[in-house]
């Protein structure tokens, strides 16, 4: 039986990094169990060693590789812009 339909949460990716690191387990060996990438788990592990885990829980979506970037430029502006454009011609 194939199980390659089941879908699991970033939530529950984390957790599983949790276990894995106290296991000390290697990154390569964990980032190929997680199908993540080594930069990805290496933002996990700091978050877990600087905030613990419970925080790291609470604030997924708020980091930098979690949530928006800070140079990403609005939809709003890109609208405005546009606009100026029109008008500067």
């Amino acid at each position: 039986m194939d199980n390659n339909n089941i879908l699991i949460t970033k939530k529950d990716k984390i957790k599983f990094a949790y276990h894995l690191y106290n296991e000390n387990v290697k990154y390569d060996k964990a980032c190929n169990i997680l199908k993540i990438s080594r930069r990805t788990y290496a933002n996990w592990i700091s978050s877990f060693k600087r905030i613990g885990f419970v925080n790291t829980i609470k604030y997924i979506g708020k980091w930098k590789n979690g949530g928006t970037p800070k140079n990403k430029i609005s939809p709003s502006i890109l609208m405005l812009v546009s606009e100026l454009r029109k008008i500067d011609r």
